[in-house]
């Protein structure tokens, strides 16, 4: 009952206590599915409004797979850094595996807006997309904060530092994108 009430007001301790199982390298799948089924949700709405094509929904879920490895690649690695200045022993690997953990839910989210997607012919990528990808924010920030120690401030500083690093990289990518329609 004492792990449950943990986990429940914090559920960093979930991803962080059982992470030893698992390689950081295949721990990435997970973010990296999350972005690709959200870059496809994106790829079939474009192509509902007529910016798009088939082939095009392909790619930007590939592109989404890319991208979801190497940001939060990048963001863990960042943290776990930062985290080096505070007193906290992590290894990079076990920064990477939580950060890629924290997508787990997001991953349920985004499989209901593809669903939602197909099904009822909706545009979804905004209303289930990215309310996935700012509802991951939630674990990141709890793993950040136990990486720190508790240091609140700290920690919501760096979480809402790595957020705007993280919309603005996907704001990148997908102006990029437009502007390749535009050829």
């Amino acid at each position: 009952m004492k792990r449950f009430i943990r986990v429940l007001f914090n559920p960093a301790v979930l991803l962080t206590d059982s992470l030893e199982k698992f390689n950081w390298i295949w721990s990435l799948v997970v973010p990296g599915m999350s972005y690709c089924l959200f870059f496809l949700q994106t790829g079939m709405d474009f192509k509902r409004t007529g910016l798009g094509s088939g082939a095009g929904t392909i790619a930007l879920g590939i592109i989404g797979l890319i991208f979801g490895v190497s940001i939060i690649l990048v963001l863990s690695l960042l943290t776990w850094l930062v985290s080096r200045g505070v007193g906290c022993e992590w290894s990079a690997a076990r920064t990477i595996k939580a950060f890629s953990f924290s997508y787990g839910a997001p991953i349920v989210y985004m499989l209901l807006g593809l669903s939602a997607s197909v099904l009822f012919q909706w545009k979804t990528s905004l209303a289930f997309g990215l309310t996935g990808v700012l509802w991951s924010m939630g674990p990141i920030y709890g793993v950040i904060r136990q990486m720190f120690g508790g240091k609140t401030i700290a920690a919501a500083l760096v979480a809402s530092f790595e957020g705007v690093l993280l919309l603005s990289s996907w704001a990148i990518v997908g102006s990029s994108y437009l502007e390749s329609l535009k050829m």
